[in-house]
This record gives structure tokens, C-alpha cells and sequence, in this order.
């Protein structure tokens, strides 16, 4: 028995319902929810080693005061709990860049941290203090993220593939290695989290590739600032303006060249519209065509060549997995690869 159709049949709920909706809300709730007991679970079968959460000196900018405070023992809790990269998140947050190892961290992530706390989480500052609700801010911000990003990548799945891959591939977005580090903002209590901003990265990345695969250029352009605000590497997003510059330029030079093209072109349209509405329906049939050998993908797997090539010469494999793991091209094959052989059709890869 072939085990694709077996693995395949785990998504039937989801891929045979008419009409088909966006499943991605549903999805990624849960499997925060899962994640969380996972590393509640191995935090309190596993002692973690130098977390670096007992770093936190004073500001330099202001004098250190005493906070009255209800809860110190939640306090100590929360704060003891925020380990590795949250350390500085947590501290440029709060302070600021003091030091200038803190400018390999990007500020959108500090930026949402620093407002949020300051007021939808205001009122937790008297409660259990400003670094604590710092660290409850990224929380927030990277599992709503993530949510967020499920449900783009399902949108840009669905304009570049179909529903069914698109469940798939939302799916399994969820499920990725890296999917720790898509709602890590520190371990609460005995379970441990780590604060990374690859939840915003992953969110402008793929959101801002739908948009400009939707034609909304201008929203595209905010959205990969906005990904470039968020890490150094969200300036390879640049690259897709850059192809879809070149794509255009060569339709415009082979049209201007070969006017036969243009005026065949032209003579088609004009016989598709003396014929009926019966030609126009195909004609938009042709133009819609999708899958995994469109245009639209070849970008995509342009940007996770040259990503997956860096990193393969100067990247360590956990810094790597993360740096890989916003692709979407990687979960539109793995998708294909749990496609029922029933559906698979000749002339797919």
C-alpha cells in the first residue's frame, strides 16, 4: 500500500468540503496550543543549560528605581523565563540600543513590544512590572503573527495552486521544525520559549507576496519594508520587483521586436469577441492557468536558491532551518509530494 494516499487521507475533512474555506485559523490555534504543551512537557523532563535570562543590568539612560509590584514571585517567573535572543529583544524594548551588539537585532519586533505595553497590556505594569509585560507582548505579538502568516500563505497558495494544495501546504506550515520559533517569546513557568522574530519576517514576507501577486504593488512594497524592518534578510525581498522588472521588460522588448506577435495578439482578441462569450470563457481559463510549473513560482524558487545556498556555505543548521523556513516553495513541494496519486496528472513534476 502506497503510504502517500494513507498520509493524504489525514487532510479529506478539509480538502472535500464545498465551498472550500480558509482553514489556517483553525489550524494554527491548535498547534500553538500543541506546541506549548510540547515544550511544557520536555521543560519539566529536561533541565535547559546557560539560557542567558539572568542578564538584565540597568538601563544606561535612566537611574534604577524599585517597582511596587503584587505578584514578585510571578515576576521572577516571567523574567527568569526570558531566555537567548528575548534577552535583547526584551531590553531594546525597554531601553533601547545601548550596546552595539544589540544592532544585529532589527526594531519592528521592540517597536510592537514597546507599544503594545504601553496600551492593551498597560494595566499588567503595576501588576507584575515592565519587563514582564515586555516579555508577554512578544508573546502575543509572535502567536498572532503566526496565525496571520498561516492564513497568507493559504491565500498565495490558493491564487498559485488550488485549495487542496493550499490546506496542504498551510498545514504543514504549521507543523514545520521551525514552527518553535513562530511563537516563541519565553517559557512561562517550566516551559520554554525563545524569543526570535521570525513570526513578523514570515507574516511581511509572504503577505507581502500575495499582495504583489494580487497586483497591489503599492501594499506589496510596504508590506517587504516591512519584512526588511524586521531582518536583514527581508532585503532579498527585493528580488521579486527586480524579476517582475525583468519579466516585463522582456514582454516589452519581444512585443516591440516581433509586432507580429502583438497584432496576432490582437487579431485573436478580436475574433474571441465576434465569436461570443463561449471563447472569452476559455480565453480566461488559459490566462488563469496555475500550478507548480507557473511563472509565478520560478521567483520563489529563484529566492530559496540563493537562501538555501548561503546558507549551506555559512549558516549553522538551526540558524538555517529558520532562515529556510518562511519558504513557501517548500511546502508547495512537500504538499505535491502528499498529493493522492489518484490526483496526480500527467505533466506535473
Amino acid at each position: 500500500m502506497h503510504p502517500v494516499p494513507i498520509v493524504s487521507g489525514l487532510f479529506d475533512e478539509f480538502l472535500t468540503e464545498t465551498p472550500p474555506r480558509n482553514h489556517s485559523y483553525q489550524i494554527s490555534n491548535p498547534v500553538r496550543l500543541l506546541v506549548l504543551t510540547l515544550n511544557f512537557l520536555w521543560r519539566t523532563l529536561l533541565s535547559p543549560y546557560d539560557t542567558s535570562a539572568p542578564i538584565n543590568p540597568n538601563c544606561l539612560s535612566t537611574n534604577p528605581s524599585q517597582q511596587n509590584v503584587l505578584f514578585p514571585s510571578l515576576i521572577s517567573a516571567i523574567e527568569s523565563s526570558i531566555v537567548w535572543d528575548s534577552v535583547y529583544f526584551v531590553r531594546i524594548a525597554e531601553c533601547g540600543y545601548e550596546y552595539e551588539q544589540t544592532y544585529a537585532f532589527f526594531p519592528l519586533l521592540p517597536l510592537c513590544m514597546s507599544m503594545l505595553s504601553r496600551t492593551v497590556l498597560a494595566p499588567l505594569v503595576p501588576v507584575i512590572g515592565q519587563r514582564a509585560v515586555l516579555g508577554l507582548s512578544g508573546y502575543v505579538i509572535n502567536n498572532i503573527g503566526f496565525m496571520f502568516a498561516a492564513v497568507y500563505l493559504y491565500r498565495l497558495s490558493v491564487v498559485i495552486l488550488d485549495h487542496e494544495a493550499a490546506v496542504r501546504a498551510s498545514i504543514l506550515f504549521c507543523f514545520n521544525p521551525a514552527s518553535i520559533f513562530y511563537s516563541s517569546m519565553l517559557g512561562f513557568s517550566s516551559a520554554l520559549y525563545c524569543k526570535y522574530s521570525e513570526t513578523l519576517f514570515a507574516l511581511f514576507s509572504v503577505g507581502g507576496l500575495y499582495h504583489l501577486i494580487s497586483g497591489k504593488d503599492v501594499i506589496a512594497v510596504l508590506w517587504f519594508a516591512l519584512s526588511g524592518f524586521s531582518r536583514s534578510n527581508g532585503v532579498l525581498n527585493a528580488g521579486y520587483f527586480c524579476f517582475q522588472t525583468m519579466h516585463q521588460t522582456y514582454d516589452a522588448v519581444f512585443l516591440r521586436k516581433h509586432p507580429f506577435v502583438e497584432n496576432h495578439n490582437l487579431k485573436a482578441r478580436n475574433q474571441v469577441n465576434k465569436d461570443g462569450p463561449a471563447l472569452i470563457s476559455e480565453e480566461r481559463k488559459l490566462s488563469a492557468k496555475r500550478g507548480y510549473l507557473s511563472v509565478a513560482v520560478l521567483p520563489c524558487i529563484l529566492h530559496l536558491g540563493f537562501m538555501a545556498a548561503a546558507a549551506f556555505f555559512v549558516m549553522h543548521v538551526q540558524v538555517a532551518t529558520r532562515f529556510l523556513s518562511f519558504s513557501p516553495p517548500l511546502y508547495w513541494f512537500a504538499s505535491y509530494i502528499m498529493k493522492p496519486v489518484a490526483l496526480v496528472k500527467d505533466g506535473d513534476i
